[in-house]
């Protein structure tokens, strides 16, 4: 087996591959230059994006798997994840997911990709969520001084941006907001990442400040944004708080994902 790396022109060659996709960050991938491609001579196919392996795995076996290893060597990644986009690999995925092993272990769970009607969205009951965002704080679109405070100040917040080269780079690609309590960043929803026709939709709120819906005012203040844009908002969650507050805002379930979390021993 031979992994070419593929250039940008070709990888929109697999567009009509990935008929469906776990995650907006595929298609970003295959349209613009972020992370990485390789295809071999079986048509397995790998899309790492900073330390997820999406892979199309046609006739997975251990030299694909070799390869994936030699990746997470050669970018020093301690934890990554393996994230299949067929029945083939997810059937070879579970073969080895509860196995011991020297070199990492592994932690199966799932991750639920929603979905919503973009054409049916009751712009009422969103507005009524923003609303609701408590008094004390203020809802701020990401300015270029917000996207260099959040590149700059800790991991949690550049998370928001982080497959931007710069700010010219999202205000040309991206947009997202804020939750400020004062000066400081306590919630953040963004376009994470950016493809042709939508958003893989990235939102967090710091622990302290949980319980006070400000993910949903951030949800609805976004959906309403990606309408303007006509552009699709990719709601994939990794826990049932996502979910639940997805679905308060229009989403329903589309389908569920196996994920493979792998911890390296070093």
């Amino acid at each position: 087996m031979t992994m070419r790396k593929l250039e940008l022109h070709e990888r929109k060659e697999l567009i009509q591959v990935f008929q469906n996709p776990t995650s907006a960050i595929i298609l970003a991938s295959l349209y613009k230059d972020i992370g990485e491609a390789w295809m071999d001579e079986n048509h397995n196919r790998i899309i790492l994006v900073e330390n997820s392996f999406y892979i199309d795995g046609q006739l997975p076996d251990k030299e694909l798997m070799d390869f994936v290893m030699k990746q997470v060597l050669r970018k020093e990644l301690n934890l990554f994840y393996i994230i299949p986009q067929n029945i083939e690999m997810s059937t070879y995925c579970d073969k080895y997911y509860n196995q011991d092993n020297d070199q990492y272990s592994i932690i199966k769970s799932e991750r639920h990709l929603m979905d919503i009607d973009m054409n049916k969205i009751s712009q009422d009951t969103l507005m009524n969520f923003i609303s609701d965002l408590p008094e004390q704080y203020q809802l701020k679109p990401i300015t270029e001084e917000l996207f260099y405070t959040a590149r700059n100040t800790d991991k949690y917040l550049n998370n928001f941006i982080s497959l931007f080269h710069d700010y010219d780079d999202f205000e040309k690609e991206g947009y997202g907001y804020f939750i400020l309590d004062g000066s400081d960043i306590i919630a953040g929803i963004s376009s994470y990442a950016r493809y042709k026709d939508g958003v893989e939709v990235q939102i967090a709120v710091k622990p302290e400040y949980r319980g006070q819906h400000l993910a949903r005012s951030l949800g609805a203040t976004f959906i309403l944004e990606s309408k303007k844009r006509g552009l699709y908002p990719w709601w994939d969650c990794a826990n049932p708080t996502s979910e639940h507050i997805a679905m308060e805002l229009g989403y329903v379930l589309k389908q569920v994902n196996p994920i493979y979390k792998y911890l390296m021993k070093r």
